[in-house]
């Protein structure tokens, strides 16, 4: 047991020194990069968006960890989180294949995910906190895309233009689910009057603020 604390000791005390050593870069290839028309602030928003969705994939990820506890049990709280964080790390791999393609991410990949990343929480006193933080938290990431579309709608990017569809439409369908389910689970467990302000809370446009 001592030899394994001390192989331990000393792989984190190699780990350490190497530092940056272990980063994965890449040397640029000897191309022409007249092709890359990506202006610098869409590229800095949508690399800072990686991060954004990583974290979100994570609060999901803890959520359903949490509702899978056998003092919880709550097995659909924990599908529905345990997909939707499959959904925002998804997003994150098509942000990273789309900077790709666009011969954006060239040298130092590492820089895309800044540790240490956390989930916002650890647990939740009930499915309708929990729900009600992750449609807040879905609608930071969803403000957030537009904010990448009008910076990047500004130079005219048609590419761009071309590609966010996808990732608007997939925020508005998670928005639609968690705020179905919090009015569901509201109206069951909640008076009248708790289960109102809980579907004012839930039923907010998150683009516009306005009640859907």
């Amino acid at each position: 047991m001592k030899v394994l604390c001390a192989l331990i000791v000393a792989l984190s005390c190699i780990n350490a020194s190497l530092g940056d050593g272990l980063k994965c870069t890449l040397r640029p290839g000897e191309f022409p990069f007249e092709w890359r028309d990506m202006v610098d602030p869409c590229t800095k928003m949508l690399e800072a968006q990686v991060k954004t969705e990583i974290e979100a994939s994570m609060t999901y990820l803890a959520m359903g960890a949490h509702f899978s506890q056998d003092s919880v049990n709550r097995p659909g709280f924990a599908k529905f989180f345990f997909d939707s964080a499959s959904e925002e790390r998804e997003h994150a791999i098509k942000i990273i294949e789309y900077l790709l393609m666009r011969g954006q991410l060239t040298s130092d990949v590492s820089k895309l995910l800044k540790f240490p990343l956390k989930p916002i929480a650890g647990e939740w006193s009930s499915g309708v906190k929990a729900l009600t933080e992750a449609l807040s938290l879905e609608t930071r990431v969803t403000r957030s895309i537009r904010k990448i579309i009008e910076k990047c709608e500004a130079p005219a990017d048609v590419n761009f233009n071309d590609y966010h569809g996808f990732k608007v439409g997939a925020q508005f369908t998670f928005a639609l689910a968690a705020a179905f389910l919090a009015q569901t689970v509201s109206l069951h467990f909640f008076s009248s009057s708790a289960a109102s302000q809980a579907l004012r809370t839930t039923l907010v446009d998150p683009v516009n603020g306005n009640l859907s």
